[in-house]
Formats: C-alpha cells, sequence, structure tokens
C-alpha cells in the first residue's frame, strides 16, 4: 500500500467479491474493504449501492483508503467478460447476417402502478423465419439510471433475446443482467 500521510493511502486491488449491501470489496488476496458511510445521508448509500452494481469479480480498482475504509475508488481495468454480450454487438451481427431483417412489438403490457412492463417482440429475418422473444423489466431489474425507461427495456430484452437465438448465440446479454 502507498501510504499518503499516517492515515489515508491509496491501494490497486483486483475485486474478488463484491457486496452491494454492505458497500465492500474483496480483493483476490482475501482483504475486505468496507466504505465509510458515517457521513453520507440514506440518498448518498443508495446512489454509491448503485455504483457498486457495476463492480464485477475481475475488475481491477485503484482504492482510496483512510484508515482501512474506503473513500473514494476507481476503476482502472473493467472485468473481462467472455459470457457477456451487449445489444450493439448483438445489432451489428444481426445487420450483418440479416441486413434485411425487420421487428414488431407484438405485445406490449404495462403496469404504470406497479412500474412494470412486458413485451413480445417478434423478429423476422426472410423466407418465413422469425424468432419470437419475451422481455420484461420494472423497478427491481433495472438499475437506477434505466427504471425510468422500464417499458423500453422491456422491449430491448426481449429483442436482444429474439437475436440471440437467430443468431445462435448462448451467452447472456448485459441488458438481461443490467
Amino acid at each position: 500500500m502507498e501510504n499518503i500521510g499516517d492515515s489515508k493511502g491509496s491501494k490497486k486491488v483486483v475485486v474478488d467479491a463484491v457486496s452491494v449491501d454492505k458497500l465492500g470489496i474483496k480483493d483476490k488476496e482475501g482483504n475486505w474493504y468496507n466504505y465509510n458511510t458515517l457521513s453520507m445521508g440514506p440518498e448518498g448509500v443508495s446512489s454509491l449501492q448503485e455504483s457498486f452494481k457495476v463492480l464485477s469479480k475481475g475488475c481491477v480498482l485503484q482504492l482510496f483508503l483512510r484508515n482501512d475504509k474506503i473513500e473514494s475508488f476507481k476503476v482502472l481495468e473493467e472485468a473481462v467478460k467472455d459470457d457477456v454480450v451487449t445489444y450493439d454487438v448483438l445489432l451489428g451481427r444481426m445487420n450483418e447476417k440479416y441486413p434485411d431483417w425487420s421487428m414488431c412489438v407484438s405485445e406490449l403490457r404495462v403496469d404504470w402502478d406497479k412500474q412494470a412492463a412486458y413485451a413480445v417482440v417478434r423478429v423476422s429475418v426472410g423466407e418465413g423465419r422469425f424468432m419470437e422473444e419475451v422481455g420484461d423489466a420494472n423497478q427491481v431489474n433495472c438499475g437506477k439510471f434505466i427504471a425510468p425507461h422500464f417499458v423500453r427495456m422491456a422491449v430491448t430484452r426481449a429483442k436482444v433475446r429474439a437475436f440471440k437465438n437467430l443468431l445462435g448465440e448462448s451467452v447472456v446479454s448485459e441488458e438481461e443482467i443490467r
């Protein structure tokens, strides 16, 4: 650990585990580092928990510590996710393999009281070939920044699932786990 004064320090770590509830990060050596939340209100803690949700095993962080508590952190390297694909990557593959593909939303149900949406999407690639898939989204299974757009996320998840099946992809999409 690089010391900055007596009680401050900076440490580069490879994440092995993350606790969103306790705002903790476990490094590859098995050491846990928790965030200093004493001066934060509930909104600050909630916001920080959202930022912890994007951290995953294998990412490299620079922790800025005071008295062995995290004061702040910086993501140096994202974790390599071989088993996760993004919408834009799948869209590019669809455009390459099926340049004339088309899509329609065949069903969309929204419960405004529960802030939940359910979508059925049909993606056609010509010659009678199509894939129909479902997607859902709500305030619980969407991140803080996506939650207000839960209806669009339900449609996006359905499209992604149809794309993956048409392309023969067996990986999970980032949109499905956000």
